[in-house]
Order: C-alpha cells, then sequence, then structure tokens
C-alpha cells in the first residue's frame, strides 16, 4: 500500500468514529503526546509545527527534572527506606528504579543517542547475570527491563539477546510463563495454567524484537493470549478479569502489567499479525468506549477523562488494520 493509500484508509476509519481524535489530542496531550501524534500517527516530520514540538520537548519539564536526578555513576537513586536491607535487596531496588526511569523518559520521547540515558543503560545491563541470561528479581521484573531494553533499540546486543533466550528457554507447553512466586498458596506449579499478565508483559517485550517476534515461541504466547483473552488470570497477578479493561500503564509496581486489551492489540501489530475475526471484535469493542471528546479512557470502566497518551496508541494500532479493511 502506498502512503496515499494509507492515509485514505486511515481517514476513512477516523471518519467512522463518533469525534476527531486527533483534534483532541492536539488540544488537550503534553508535549510528548503531540509529538508522537504527529510522528507516528500522522508522519508529519517534516512541518514547521513538528520541528517546534521536537525543540519544546528538549525543555519539557518532567523529563529534564528527571534526567537532572541521575548521579554521576549513571543511576538514578532509590527512592525507598534502604535501611536493614541486604545487598541483594538493595541491588534488586537500584535494579528496578533504573528500569522504570528509563521507561518513563524513553515515554518522555529520549533516545539512546542522549548521553543520561546511555549510561543509564549501561547500569541496567549491568544487572544481568551472564551466566543464566536473567535479571535479578521476578519474571514480571526481568520483563520490564528486557521490554525497556527493546524500546532502546538494544534487542540485537548479544546481553540482551542472551535475556531473550533466558526467557524462551522458560516458555512452559501452553505458551505462557508463570513466576512461582505469585501462585496461590498450596498450588502446584507442575499443574497451573500460565499467568496471563506475565506472559503479556513478556510476549510484549518479544515483540518489539524483529528478530524475536518471529520465533515460534513468539506465536505460540500470542495464542496463549488469544485462548485466555478477556478471562480471569490464574496467578495472583491483577486476578479480576476487569484488569483487561484497564488500557493505561505505569512505570511501578504492578501498574507495569497493565495495559488490558490495548496491550495486545499493540503486540498483533508489531508482530504484523493479520486482520482476523478475532482481532475485528477487539477493533470494534475500541471503537464502541471513545468518549465524546474524541479520547479514549485510560479505564474504561467508570471513565473520569480521556487519556492522550492512551489515545496515540489506539491510533497506532487502528492506522496499522486500517490498511487491511
Amino acid at each position: 500500500m502506498s502512503r496515499i493509500e494509507e492515509k485514505e484508509a486511515f481517514q476513512n476509519w477516523l471518519a467512522s468514529l463518533r469525534a476527531d481524535p486527533i483534534r483532541a489530542v492536539k488540544k488537550q496531550g503534553d508535549l510528548p503526546q503531540r509529538f508522537l501524534l504527529m510522528r507516528d500517527v500522522q508522519r508529519d516530520t517534516y512541518s514547521d509545527v513538528y520541528e517546534g514540538v521536537k525543540k519544546n520537548l528538549r525543555k519539557y519539564r518532567p523529563r529534564r527534572l528527571l534526567m537532572q536526578q541521575q548521579t554521576e555513576d549513571g543511576l538514578w537513586p532509590v527512592t525507598v527506606p534502604e535501611k536493614n536491607l541486604n545487598s541483594e535487596q538493595l541491588q534488586i531496588l537500584q535494579f528496578v528504579q533504573q528500569t522504570e526511569v528509563l521507561h518513563r523518559l524513553y515515554d518522555y520521547t529520549t533516545t539512546l543517542s542522549q548521553e543520561r540515558v546511555k549510561r543509564g543503560m549501561v547500569e541496567l545491563l549491568k544487572n544481568l547475570d551472564e551466566t543464566s541470561g536473567a535479571f535479578p528479581g521476578n519474571l514480571p521484573q526481568h520483563a520490564h527491563a528486557l521490554l525497556v531494553a527493546a524500546l532502546y533499540g538494544l534487542d540485537g546486543n548479544p546481553m540482551v539477546k542472551q535475556a531473550y533466550l533466558y526467557v524462551f528457554h522458560r516458555q512452559r507447553k501452553d505458551g505462557g510463563w508463570l513466576d512461582p512466586a505469585y501462585l496461590e498458596s498450596g498450588e502446584d506449579e507442575k499443574v497451573s495454567p500460565s499467568c496471563i499478565w506475565t506472559t503479556m508483559l513478556l510476549t510484549y517485550a518479544i515483540s518489539l524484537s524483529p528478530s524475536m517476534c518471529k520465533r515460534t515461541g513468539a506465536t505460540r504466547a500470542v495464542e496463549f493470549l488469544f485462548q485466555h483473552l478477556l478471562k480471569p488470570n490464574a496467578t495472583t497477578l491483577l486476578q479480576d478479569p476487569s484488569a483487561w479493561d484497564h488500557l493505561s500503564y505505569g512505570y511501578s509496581g504492578v501498574s507495569v502489567l497493565h495495559g488490558g486489551t490495548l496491550r495486545f492489540l499493540e503486540i498483533l501489530v508489531q508482530m504484523n499479525w493479520p486482520l482476523e475475526k478475532r482481532v475485528w471484535k477487539l477493533l470494534d469493542w475500541l471503537k464502541s468506549i471513545q468518549l465524546p471528546d474524541g479520547l479514549w479512557p485510560a479505564m474504561v470502566k467508570n471513565p473520569k477523562s480521556g487519556d492522550p497518551m492512551v489515545t496515540v496508541r489506539i491510533l497506532k494500532v487502528m492506522k496499522y488494520f486500517a490498511q487491511q479493511m
């Protein structure tokens, strides 16, 4: 499909919505969201407006303040009390903090070409056990670090490749993943189904790598998620099926696992998944939950207001599938 045909297909899809989401993001979104809209959705990377937004991002206060908090050794200080913690616990805390900050900075449109980001990533990768390929902590924390490395384009790095292989070697027969730490008391790991949300986060990290997402294990993971779509989770992580309606995600704690149905659709886009009946249903559902002002909500049930970042992510998904309609 040519760029003109692609634009026409997307415009036809936009015309079917109840309100114009692009205008809404431009009106209500912060600088990073407006930049991502222009770059990733509109492909407007040559206009004076785009250049102005890009230039102002350097002065964007949340990004600038976060950068300034980095210490000379490339780390971001841990913000929780460290008293009575052993060296292993301190390492995990620092590792988690590094992962969270780098992920947030990426959404503030930073790149690996920036010196502070580069030094931060070097320190993050130092946590990888070169023998096993594992990051410290639990499997969701490993997934989060892998996701961040892939976002910054490091999926081809030998250490990151080893971290991917660590994941694939632990994939279960049902296509998913399970960290025993999140099983209900008395549950047997051997017979328990895989964790939906650990699998979602790991599959998202895999989908970000053009090479890793072509592996058979990646397709098996997607099929596991299709089979468990909208179902409650079998582990202690996000057990309620309403987790599928939580379209936004966070950077710390259990919020990293959020993203719900939208994150699943993003995985399909990154894996160049075809538009099939199962996907059609999800796209129709997304159209039905758009708010009157043109934005989509962070949380589907009882939304207080629209979320510009969620809206930009949905527009990227819809633009991909609009080309196949």
